[in-house]
């Protein structure tokens, strides 16, 4: 069996399983925008959304990289949404195997045709941005 049969096959089997949770997945997009504007696009949008549906806590899995620009989106939007009691934390993928779900649908939609029909059923919306 080749190398790429198996990892194929290896994140089959990851999609099974995440399946198997009945997510419901918002991808949300921000190919327009330059740089890290896409990811702070998202954030906004997300905290949005999470604050419509009074969520508790958000965990998005930890980059060195981008933390302090997540920080100071992430405070400035709970404040502006008036969702004060809206927790978020950053997580390595070993602290939150959750985190699993949200790789593994990104990956799918990105990779395009059949990987993205095999998470198709599990995504509710999506999102463009800017809107």
């Amino acid at each position: 069996m080749s190398a790429h049969v198996f990892v194929d096959e290896t994140r089959k089997k990851i999609l099974d399983a995440v399946t198997e949770l009945e997510p419901s997945v918002t991808v949300y997009g921000a190919s327009a925008l330059p740089g890290r504007q896409q990811r702070e696009a998202c954030l906004r949008a997300l905290v949005a959304d999470v604050a419509a549906i009074e969520a508790r806590m958000l965990v998005l899995e930890r980059d060195d990289s981008i933390a302090d620009m997540d920080n100071r989106v992430l405070y400035q939007q709970i404040r502006e949404h008036g969702c004060l009691e809206l927790r978020y934390q950053h997580l390595r993928a070993h602290e939150e195997p959750l985190l699993a779900i949200p790789d593994a649908v990104a990956w799918c939609w990105q990779r395009g045709g059949a990987w993205r029909q095999r998470v198709r059923d599990l995504v509710a919306e999506v999102r463009t941005l800017p809107k």
